[in-house]
């Protein structure tokens, strides 16, 4: 694949660390590179040694072994980050949703326990090293989030589970994750998505083989390099689009960074609300961050 779009400008990032989940591939990867270029010291975390340690050495960053489903990983990595500043936390890390409900080691939903849930315990757990530099954290949503089931009473989908609706759920948690940080939290957040990102984040098999070489055809998908894009954007840029907040391609799902719809359910305060004392529940944390 090749990327369609002129490199994002960024600041010189000389003295400034980011910590990316879900570095090794995809769009979690090409943000690492963006930023480790710019001069940031960066750290990629991926679930295994071996995948962290060839996406640092590939980007110039530390690696970091961190399971987002697993709250002992997530704590495992706070306690080795200790009170080091953190100017920018890109929580990337996710899966697609398996192929049947399946629970985490501590008994959430697997694909909000991954994309959601260690995240909120994770940016708990550096919040004081990111109130220290001022950071910022970075989400990472979907245009799927706009069609999530919005009721917040069922988080880890009980009743009734389907693999679309626990992915749509799992993105409209992290794009409330970010409006409501700096609210519950005192800490900086944007939320971003990379419109149709045809990476390895779909994997090789299934309706993605003849699905992304065709959006790539139809000019409504772009690569990783690109896809990325938004969430660069979302770490460095001073100035955010004031009705939303929400940075996304401009074509919504291709194009260069700029503001973005946020999804339908996340524009209602009270579904915000409700969703982020479940998610704070699940995570293990307070609403009210001091």
């Amino acid at each position: 694949m090749t990327s369609r779009l002129a490199p994002f400008p960024l600041p010189d990032l000389s003295g400034r660390s980011a910590l990316v989940t879900g570095g090794s591939s995809g769009i979690g990867l090409e943000a690492a590179r963006a930023l480790a270029a710019a001069g940031a010291s960066v750290v990629v975390t991926s679930r295994t040694q071996t995948r962290a340690a060839d996406a640092a050495a590939d980007v110039g960053a530390r690696p970091e072994v961190l399971d987002t489903s697993s709250r002992s990983s997530v704590d495992a990595l706070a306690e080795r980050w200790g009170g080091a500043p953190v100017d920018i936390l890109v929580l990337n890390a996710g899966i697609a949703p398996p192929r049947r409900r399946t629970d985490s080691v501590d008994g959430h939903e697997l694909t909000l326990a991954t994309n959601a849930l260690g995240h909120v315990r994770l940016a708990h757990a550096l919040a004081e090293p990111l109130r220290a530099a001022s950071g910022r954290v970075v989400t990472v949503g979907s245009v799927a989030a706009n069609w999530a089931d919005a009721d917040a009473s069922d988080l880890d989908l009980r009743r009734r589970w389907a693999r679309g609706q626990a992915y749509a759920r799992s993105k409209l948690a992290c794009v409330v994750t970010a409006l409501e940080l700096p609210v519950r939290a005192g800490i900086a957040a944007v939320p971003a998505h990379p419109g149709w990102a045809t990476t390895p984040f779909f994997g090789p098999g299934g309706a993605m083989r003849w699905v992304a070489p065709l959006a790539l055809a139809l000019r409504i998908g772009q690569d990783g390099r690109d896809g990325a894009q938004p969430l660069v954007a979302a770490a460095v840029a001073t100035r955010f689009p004031r009705e939303t907040g929400y940075v996304g391609p401009r074509r919504g799902l291709v194009g260069s960074p700029g503001p973005a719809s946020l999804p339908r359910p996340a524009r209602d305060a009270g579904v915000r609300a409700a969703w982020w004392a479940a998610l704070c529940d699940r995570a293990g944390v307070p609403e009210e961050w001091d």
